[in-house]
């Protein structure tokens, strides 16, 4: 019994080249996979396809209305692509609701960074660098936003004084 399970999972990874290819067939096998949709925009990210990971991000959006990961997700691939103003014009209004059903704090300062970066790209410097310091308020140890601030030319205590 044993052999044959392994023969049988030896087989299906001839199948799943790649983690791309396992998701993409999660994904056919079940289409409405929030976690699938989520994970192959995961390896479009780390690919740096932007484009294709907006696109999943927006789909896992249409399966789960709301879904924080998948919203902080598609800012940063917005972002990525140069698309500044749809981040700024998706993000504020997001921001300012309270009624998600994952409020996960970690990405609610990821998003607050993102929409800081978009700020500081559209010459909006004073309200982006607000952004990242309230998302240092949330959560001072935030790579991300840790970034933003050495990409400013300072420390935390520098850049968010006044802020």
């Amino acid at each position: 019994l044993l052999g044959a399970y392994a023969w049988a999972s030896y087989e299906r990874c001839k199948v799943w080249q790649n983690e791309f290819t396992f998701f993409n067939q999660l994904l056919m096998e079940n289409p409405r996979s929030t976690q699938a949709v989520l994970s192959l925009g995961a390896i479009a990210m780390r690919t740096s396809n932007y484009s294709l990971a907006a696109d999943l991000y927006a789909k896992a959006l249409e399966l789960q209305p709301g879904n924080v990961k998948a919203i902080n997700y598609r800012s940063q691939a917005l972002l990525n692509l140069g698309r500044v103003n749809e981040v700024a014009q998706w993000l504020e209004p997001i921001l300012q609701r309270t009624d998600f059903p994952d409020p996960d704090i970690y990405f609610w300062d990821d998003m607050l960074v993102t929409l800081g970066q978009a700020r500081i790209q559209m010459g909006q410097r004073d309200a982006g660098i607000n952004s990242i310091c309230l998302a240092l308020k949330l959560q001072r140890m935030n790579p991300r936003a840790q970034q933003a601030v050495r990409d400013l030319g300072g420390t935390p205590a520098q850049i968010c004084s006044g802020h």
